[in-house]
């Protein structure tokens, strides 16, 4: 499903009651609004991906590819401002001093950081899809996040991640 920030109602709002189904298509924000904070509120609502308009034809496909094969996408503009935003020092940022991470937990979020998807952590760890899923909402909810990139931005933040699994 693609939507716009700009549509009639409260486009939020309609995101997350649509994404709480259990068959809920995956929802991709096309808009206008290059703004980090309309990205990350579209995407804890339960978006799957966020293009600014003015992007490539090219970028708008890749966006829709990545969103059929479950992974989520967000466009890079955003992206880097995303990374700005975590490099800036005195940030309000989640508690992570307290965060203990299993082992497994570690590997999946090393996983995440390198981009895989559900299925390629599942397939590279050597455990189901379901399970990978069940670490992923234990994950969110240590960091108190709602969704993978959130994820990978808090464990960067996060000074007690070891990032045993880390290949970069």
């Amino acid at each position: 499903m693609v939507v716009d920030l700009q549509m009639p109602g409260d486009v939020l709002v309609s995101i997350a009651q649509i994404s709480q189904h259990r068959d809920a298509p995956r929802i991709l924000v096309f808009t206008a609004s290059n703004r980090l904070e309309d990205c990350t509120q579209a995407m804890a609502c339960g978006a799957m991906g966020y293009v600014v308009k003015g992007s490539s034809g090219g970028e708008l496909f890749h966006a829709l590819e990545s969103l059929a094969l479950g992974e989520e996408y967000v466009s890079p503009c955003i992206a880097l401002k995303m990374m700005r935003e975590s490099r800036k020092p005195n940030q309000a940022s989640p508690k992570t001093d307290a965060i203990n991470l299993s082992y497994r937990e570690d590997q999946i979020i090393a996983h995440l950081m390198r981009g895989a998807s559900n299925k390629e952590i599942a397939v590279q760890l050597q455990i189901s899809e379901k399970t990978v899923k069940y670490y992923m909402t234990q994950i969110m909810q240590k960091f108190n996040v709602s969704n993978r990139l959130s994820v990978v931005l808090a464990a960067q933040k996060a000074a007690n991640w070891s990032g045993r699994e880390r290949a970069f």
